[in-house]
């Protein structure tokens, strides 16, 4: 049986993800709310239900370089927010927050990168000619490591990329399947 405590937190945070848009489904996932609740409380709050699917691949972010950028740097706010101690639906809520101002990245999607992330289908890494961090998929790993912004070209590294520099944290060089520091390749 569930304790009071926990249930109310588990209520509060299915009320807070479904105002940021999350839907029910996501809602489910993260706080483990049955399915008809969250579709409760989904409808309460938006007064309907969403029509279609979720994503079920990451090719999304791949598509442009802006919207790796910011799916970069909503796992890199993620990653930081875990690395102070935030529970993973708190630091998902923050890093959502984070970046949520320019309103091209849904709450679904925000979930759907720290998940595979975390499953080891995405991972951060940085560039080996500009230092930024940038998303690649994980077939990806055996190419050459350098950013959509500088591609490669260490005369000509491109100055309009906003990504901060960034040390991975641990967990982000788990999920970048034990690269080798210094080629880039992945370890047996």
């Amino acid at each position: 049986m569930m304790k009071t405590i926990d249930l109310i937190k588990q209520l509060a945070y299915s009320l807070k993800l479904a105002q940021l848009g999350a839907r029910p489904p996501v809602i489910t996932s993260l706080t483990g709310l049955k399915t008809q609740q969250a579709i409760k409380i989904y409808r309460e709050v938006h007064g309907g239900v969403p029509k279609g699917p979720l994503h079920h691949t990451v090719d999304w972010i791949f598509r442009s370089r802006k919207k790796n950028r910011i799916c970069t740097e909503l796992l890199q706010a993620y990653l930081q927010a875990r690395e102070a101690k935030e529970n993973h639906i708190q630091a998902l809520i923050v890093a959502y927050e984070s970046i949520a101002a320019n309103g091209d990245i849904s709450f679904d999607q925000a979930w759907q990168i720290a998940r595979e992330t975390l499953a080891g289908t995405i991972n951060l890494v940085q560039c080996g000619c500009c230092d930024n961090g940038y998303l690649i998929h994980w077939l990806e790993l055996q190419n050459d490591l350098h950013c959509p912004w500088c591609s490669g070209n260490s005369k000509e590294v491109s100055t309009q990329s906003s990504i901060p520099t960034v040390n991975l944290p641990p967990v982000a060089m788990r999920c970048s399947h034990r690269l080798n520091a210094s080629n880039g390749q992945r370890l047996p």
